[in-house]
């Protein structure tokens, strides 16, 4: 019952057969990535990666706190502009839906507030959000 609520989730296609393309190199630099004080790099404790399905056009965005005490509750991810280009997308903003919650869209983040900005959230220790990458 633990993971119920991702059974409604592998319908979506970028999940089940999507391609992975990884964000945390390009945020080991970035201090809102769940870095501790004390740290100097960031991604011990959060890992985000973009699932893409080319045939369906349909990205989701993946983000855990792998840390079973500490909530990050001002998390931003960056997402460069190639991951953008790697999916072929044209447009200038996308938009981000959360997974499996009623809650409407995200406002427009341009892709460069996105490279440079990153997507912000907050994550509770132990958990992960998904959320669905539109334009």
């Amino acid at each position: 019952t633990h993971y119920a609520w991702l059974c409604p989730m592998l319908q979506n296609p970028a999940l089940v057969k999507g391609k992975y393309y990884g964000l945390n190199w390009f945020n080991k630099s970035n201090p809102d990535y769940g870095r501790l004080e004390g740290e100097h790099v960031s991604g011990h404790w959060i890992y985000a990666f973009l699932r893409h399905d080319f045939e369906s056009g349909k990205t989701v965005l993946c983000v855990s706190n792998l840390s079973p005490e500490w909530d990050f509750p001002h998390l931003q991810v960056i997402i460069p502009k190639s991951a953008f280009e790697w999916m072929g997308w044209p447009p200038v903003r996308a938009y981000f839906k959360e997974l499996g919650n009623p809650s409407p869209l995200t406002d427009p983040y341009t892709l460069d507030e996105l490279a440079e900005e990153g997507f912000r959230l907050a994550l509770k220790a132990g958990k992960a959000l998904l959320f669905e990458v539109s334009s």
